[in-house]
């Protein structure tokens, strides 16, 4: 007895084109019962106070009222019994329904002896017809050719084929085309709709998710308020710096003042193959950089949980057990001395392992305590945060900070170095240098852009190889470069220039089909001997590059 419901099941599938969702069972339940009300009190009311004037046959009016009714007895019983979608016999009458609206609207449309009643009971009825359920395009035109030929068949029997039944015909049809343009309004609205939510959903979810990250990481902050009310007070310095090392030995830095009985201390990041030490205090950042680990060396890697926070007792025994006695020995070399007790505990990025933060002490090896560790844990959930923040923050300034091609400052960027710098420096020389380089049209044209872009990485690169000292160097234009020095005069500036130009004809540059040197106009003005409007030194470097790119062609 199973296998006949489950195959007519599959039929009344395959008869869908695709199973009904959930949503449009819903929609069709409950538009289904207020259509059938609606319908059933205007049938009624027409039956019972306009029934002599407008109904042809009675009988006939009457039985289409109790099919209505019985439609309507049905869904209130599917509804109250709360049968789903998995159903078959709710969704052969939820399939039925519109079918049995059209049929009762064509024979009350025909059993109406008052021609504008006809027109406008019609009309209505198949719009509701068009909203009473989700159709798919097959449905569409299923039902909406049903109703075509339904009418028409009745129009013909009752009229025949008579200046009336073509009108009436008419009428139908245009109906009908209505109807069906609504009801594929209807359905792409609803599907908008339904990708709208659908859309927000997700993105709740994703706001929910945060914002249970963010309460997770707030309860966490809470347990150690000092390091808290630390961090937060350096977030203004972190964020000015672009250098992530930059900011863990800021955060180092405090660390070793916050933590009870800390002498010293070091930073490591994951570098890929090997560990990097990115931060000191107490120690020799160089020196320490000069010891190369694997990750295998640190403590954490004998550990279950990687991030528990451990002391580390017997510091030199300890290494030479894991690290190996050359190891050990460079890396007390490297650091004078090495100490007697450690506070350790890593911290992560993008639930991936990034680092640990190492806390040292010289003088004993019970130094540290079991609340020392709570600290220390918490200061690494603190560095997550602050290294997230920085990242983000990292990934949303860049692209306003430094062109995409050629990683030099971006020309607005460049303009408010400038305008600090001179801020900063108001007695100070500061060196405007505009250049333009050659040839970058011609080689677009002639090799492709991704020729003239290698072209601008080379120039770029040369600029940032051949000049030492600080610069600010920005790209303001497609061929065109800013370079600004502080504290140096003409002389000076126009030495760094000749020196680009040396290795620019050193260093060839070359592509598979084009190799060649790199040249470029330049133009010089200088704050405060030629003015004090930073635009009108820009003009004036302009202007002074173009005389030089000018002075070039001549030769």
């Amino acid at each position: 007895m199973e296998n006949k419901p489950r195959s007519l099941n599959a039929a009344f599938n395959k008869i869908l084109n695709k199973p009904i969702s959930e949503a449009d069972f819903k929609y069709a339940l409950k538009y289904g019962i207020f259509s059938a009300v609606l319908l059933l009190i205007k049938k009624t009311v027409t039956f019972i106070f306009f029934g002599n004037a407008y109904i042809s046959n009675k009988p006939l009016y009457l039985a289409n009222i109790s099919l209505m009714a019985i439609f309507l007895i049905l869904l209130i019983v599917i509804k109250f019994k709360k049968m789903d979608k998995s159903k078959l016999y709710p969704r052969i009458i939820l399939f039925l329904y519109p079918f049995v609206i059209i049929i009762l609207t064509s024979v009350s449309a025909f059993l109406n002896s008052n021609f504008p009643n006809f027109i406008f009971s019609y009309m209505v009825l198949l719009i509701i017809v068009s909203w009473v359920q989700i159709y798919n395009m097959r449905k569409r035109i299923i039902l909406y050719s049903f109703a075509l030929i339904l009418i028409s068949v009745l129009n013909i029997h009752i009229n025949g084929f008579t200046e009336i039944g073509f009108e009436y015909f008419a009428i139908s049809l245009m109906s009908i085309i209505v109807s069906y343009i609504a009801s594929s309004n209807h359905y792409v609205i609803y599907s908008n709709q339904r990708l709208a939510i659908k859309d927000l959903d997700i993105r709740n979810k994703t706001i929910n998710k945060t914002i249970n990250l963010v309460k997770k990481s707030h309860e966490e902050l809470k347990t150690s308020k000092k390091i808290t009310d630390t961090m937060l007070s350096i977030t203004q310095e972190v964020l000015k710096n672009e250098d992530i090392e930059d900011v863990l030995q800021l955060v180092l830095e405090e660390a070793v003042k916050l933590i009870p009985n800390a002498q010293a201390g070091s930073i490591l990041i994951n570098n890929g193959s090997n560990m990097k030490y990115v931060a000191a205090k107490g120690y020799s950042l160089e020196k320490l950089k000069k010891v190369k680990l694997r990750y295998e060396d640190l403590f954490q890697a004998s550990l279950d949980d990687v991030y528990e926070p451990t002391i580390i007792r017997n510091l030199e025994t300890f290494d030479e057990i894991q690290m190996g006695e050359t190891k050990t020995k460079k890396l007390k070399h490297e650091t004078t001395q090495l100490a007697k007790s450690c506070l350790t505990c890593s911290f992560r990025y993008n639930d991936e392992f990034f680092g640990s933060i190492n806390i040292d002490n010289f003088e004993s090896e019970e130094i540290f305590i079991t609340d020392d560790k709570y600290l220390i844990k918490q200061l690494a959930k603190e560095i997550e945060i602050i290294v997230s923040i920085h990242k983000l923050y990292e990934q949303a300034l860049r692209p306003t900070k430094y062109d995409d091609l050629t990683d030099v400052y971006t020309r607005k960027y460049c303009m408010k170095l400038l305008s600090d710098l001179i801020d900063e420096n108001v007695n100070d020389e500061v060196a405007i240098c505009t250049i333009d380089i050659n040839r970058l049209k011609s080689i677009n044209d002639k090799l492709g852009h991704d020729a003239g872009d290698k072209y601008l990485v080379y120039f770029a690169d040369a600029v940032r190889t051949s000049i030492k000292g600080e610069f600010i160097f920005g790209r303001v234009g497609g061929d065109e470069f800013l370079l600004i020095f502080s504290k140096l005069n003409m002389k000076t500036v126009l030495q760094k220039i000749e020196k680009i130009r040396d290795y620019l004809k050193e260093k060839i540059f070359k592509t598979e089909d084009f190799k060649g040197e790199i040249t470029f106009a330049s133009g010089i003005s200088m704050y405060a001997k030629d003015g004090k409007n930073i635009f009108d030194l820009i003009k004036l470097s302009d202007k002074r590059m173009y005389e030089n790119k000018n002075s070039q062609k001549i030769k």
